[in-house]
Parts: C-alpha cells; structure tokens; sequence
C-alpha cells in the first residue's frame, strides 16, 4: 500500500498484490479509480469527465440507497455543483444511488487494504449526510486486495433500509466481441447461466440462482476476464439479492451491478454486511 497525489483524482490509496493494482480515491466517493492486472486496464477510461462531475464512469459505490429515491433534501444545493448537471441531465434525484458517492470518506489503511467511514453526520457543502439523504444512516467500506482478487466490503446500518453496491464501469475492449455469463434466475431452463453479448442495449435487473451460497458473474472481454462473486444465500443481511446490467448501445463499457436487495419489491433490510469478490485476469 502506498498513498500518492494523483493529478485527475488527489490524494488516492494504491493497493498492489503480484500484477492486480487497485486505486481508491476517499475524497472523490472512496470511489474506485483504477484497477489492472498485468499492465491491462479493467475499467473503461473514455467516461473520466462525467466520473469527476457526476459520477457516471470508472468506479463509484452504491449506498445508502440505490436507483433514485423520492426524497429531496430542504435544501439549497447550489453550493453542490454536481446536483445542477444531474438535473440538467434528467436525473431527478440529486443524490442518485446514494450520497456516498459524492462526499469525502474518512479513511484507514492497513496493508494491502483501505477501510473508508461516513455516516450521517459526515458533511457535504457544510450539510450533514442525515438531511442529503433523508435518514441517519452508518456506513464503512474496506477495499483488500490479495491473491484472489479484489475484496469490497459494505457494512451499512439506518434509521431506514439501507442499499449497498457497486457501479463500476468495466471496458468491453471491443464491444463485439465481449460478452456475459450471468447465473441468474432468468437464464434458459436446464442452462447453467444466461450468456449475452453487447450487440444491444442493456439496462436490467436480474436475480442471482440461489441453488447454491456464492454466485459468480464473469465479464469476458478480448483482454481480460473479470470473475464479480457474491453471496447470494445465507443471512439476509449478506446477501445480493439483484444484479443490474448495464450498457447503452454503442458505449465502451457495461456495469455488472450487485445489489443488497431484490430490486422489484420493498427493501427492508436496516443492515447490511456483504462482500464482492472481484478476480481479474489477463488473456
């Protein structure tokens, strides 16, 4: 591990394990901001403009909630600038997928791993987090890398349902050539995965097979591969219950999206402890 003063992001943690290298940047989100393994790059570089205004490229997290929420904060936000773009963009929610992606994290290292802290005291343009999101809610995020890959841990708790996940943007390289293994519920009866490729459009939600404690989403690309594990049976409090795939027509990247909770009903989970397992390897 090693902190260092990248010139797009600032102060960033860099985590490094054989040929995989992460690099987190607490004050943009503790947004993951690069991740390769071999000197190849898993995140699409092409959407680092809208990453840095509105978080919408390389690697944001999802919490404390997902998708856009009703509430609106009582608040004039003009002091927050990305609220106006997303506006302009036709997003409604000015804290889109949670507001942690949009604030600085506190944060600690030890080893090849960083752990990041907000919760609802924490504050944006001098507002506590509690009134931009609508609850009082906790929240710790700790990044490990090892020999297996690159580990996400959420440990979230509110006064209301708490959502956790990732939006990372992963390059396709070639996006007709690419494709997705996804062992989901939706897949063809008597498949072991429903397999897709990127000659459409993709934004939709699917629903982990529970047949078995762990579920793995593969990402083949013509450069690397990328394994996305989860759990997806046991406690419901460390469980993905959805996973959203993600990528306009003709775009550079797709999202593979695990989510706390099964996106179609009510969330009601007020805690939330789950891990992601991201294993890339070259080709």
């Amino acid at each position: 591990m090693k902190k260092i003063d990248h010139p797009a992001f600032g102060a960033c943690v860099e985590l490094a394990v054989g040929r995989t290298r992460a690099l987190i940047a607490p004050g943009l989100g503790l947004s993951l901001v690069e991740f390769s393994v071999g000197g190849v790059s898993v995140l699409d570089g092409s959407r680092l403009r809208q990453f840095l205004e509105i978080r919408k490229g390389l690697g944001p997290l999802i919490l404390p909630h997902f998708g856009e929420s009703a509430f609106r904060p009582p608040h004039d936000l003009s002091a927050i600038p990305h609220t106006t773009l997303l506006r302009d963009a036709g997003v409604g929610d000015p804290f889109q997928h949670g507001v942690g992606r949009y604030c600085s994290w506190a944060f600690e290292t030890d080893g090849e791993s960083v752990r990041g802290t907000i919760d609802g005291n924490t504050r944006l343009a001098g507002i506590p987090l509690a009134e931009l999101e609508g609850n009082a809610f906790d929240a710790a995020v700790t990044y490990a890398l090892d020999g297996e890959g690159l580990r996400i841990g959420f440990d979230l708790s509110g006064d209301k349902p708490v959502a956790g996940g990732i939006h990372f943007y992963y390059d396709l390289v070639d996006r007709k050539t690419s494709h997705v293994e996804l062992p989901v519920e939706e897949a063809p009866a008597g498949k072991p995965a429903l397999r897709l490729d990127f000659g459409q459009a993709h934004n939709t939600v699917y629903h982990p097979r529970g047949t078995t404690d762990f579920c793995t989403f593969r990402l083949t690309t013509d450069r690397y591969v990328l394994d996305t594990t989860v759990q997806v049976r046991g406690e419901e409090a460390r469980t993905f219950d959805s996973m959203v795939l993600f990528s306009p027509a003709g775009e550079s990247f797709a999202c593979i999206e695990p989510i706390s909770y099964r996106r179609e009903l009510e969330n009601h989970k007020r805690a939330f402890r789950g891990d992601i397992l991201l294993a890339p390897r070259p080709l």
